[in-house]
């Protein structure tokens, strides 16, 4: 599935269904009710399930795939959204395995190589979760966020140190909407934790200097009397994910924005530092003698 930038299902595999895209779910059962008797009857029942979901996907859908959902241990193990490519979502492929996947439908992956045991029970093949679930947030992770459509909306500008951040709303946190790419979807989430962070530091530093989207790149940057923090958010479930795409551009900070006080880099993420990402933290560190920290936000 990551090679062919897609995910899939494999039940009736040698029939194409790009005429049953987006059809009424009775539309699609009645094409797999001629299957019956001659398909095993357990494929026949999870046919008729899965299809009228994984056909009915649509530019913008959050997809969670787990590696097993069994016995209170539904496992996550990656993250993507539904993207169009040439006018398409679907594809049939058709070839033998291990080279075909039977249905696909084009994603974007946003986060992959977890392993999230939620606790939960989910056995079927396609399960469709709203923020009613008591399990939304553990399911989804950071983005479940993107379900928030409460806070006010609004581009930040560039922020330098002319301008008086009181006077600037937050990103644009809006619900996103189905069209919306990859990308799009990873800044939103992003812009959510970006808003709350700086939310945060305001009230518990009232007195330091805070700037969002310092110099037009620095996500936030505060000051005080002895020291400069550099902050850069990531929206990723893994504190090594968060970590990896961050540490990049902290370097170029201290680079592009040199000071005279003592300068922290500070990585802000949600997920705990596990022992993996600690030791690669360190490792870090040390090779490139910065002073580089890493802050669980969700934690405070």
């Amino acid at each position: 599935m990551l090679n062919k930038g897609a995910i899939s299902v494999g039940f009736l595999w040698d029939h194409d269904l790009n005429s049953l895209v987006g059809k009424p779910k009775e539309d699609i059962v009645s094409f797999v009710d001629q299957f019956r008797g001659k398909i095993q009857e357990y494929d026949w029942k999870a046919a008729r399930e899965t299809l009228p979901k994984f056909l009915n996907l649509h530019p913008g859908d959050l997809i969670v795939i787990k590696s097993h959902g069994r016995s209170n241990h539904l496992t996550i193990i990656a993250y993507a959204v539904v993207e169009e490519r040439n006018g398409i979502i679907y594809r049939h492929d058709d070839e033998d395995l291990p080279y075909g996947l039977g249905h696909l439908i084009n994603v974007r992956f946003l986060e992959t190589d977890l392993k999230n045991d939620t606790g939960y029970t989910l056995m079927r093949t396609i399960h469709e979760v709203d923020s009613s679930n008591p399990y939304f947030n553990k399911i989804f992770g950071t983005w479940s966020q993107l379900t928030i459509s409460q806070l006010e909306d609004g581009e930040v500008g560039n922020q330098d140190n002319d301008i008086d951040d009181e006077n600037i709303s937050d990103k644009d946190t809006s619900t996103y909407v189905r069209k919306s790419s990859g990308d799009q979807v990873v800044t939103q989430i992003h812009n959510v934790i970006q808003n709350k962070f700086h939310r945060f530091l305001k009230k518990k530093f009232p007195k330091d200097k805070i700037k969002k989207e310092y110099k037009g790149m620095v996500d936030i940057r505060r000051e005080n009397e002895k020291e400069i923090f550099y902050y850069e958010v990531k929206p990723f479930n893994k504190s090594y994910s968060c970590i990896s795409a961050a540490i990049g551009q902290l370097i170029e900070y201290s680079h592009l924005f040199p000071v005279k006080k003592k300068l922290k880099l500070v990585i802000v993420g949600q997920p705990s530092l596990d022992t993996e990402s600690l030791n690669y933290l360190n490792y870090i560190k040390s090779f490139l003698q910065l002073p580089i920290e890493y802050l669980d936000f969700k934690a405070l």
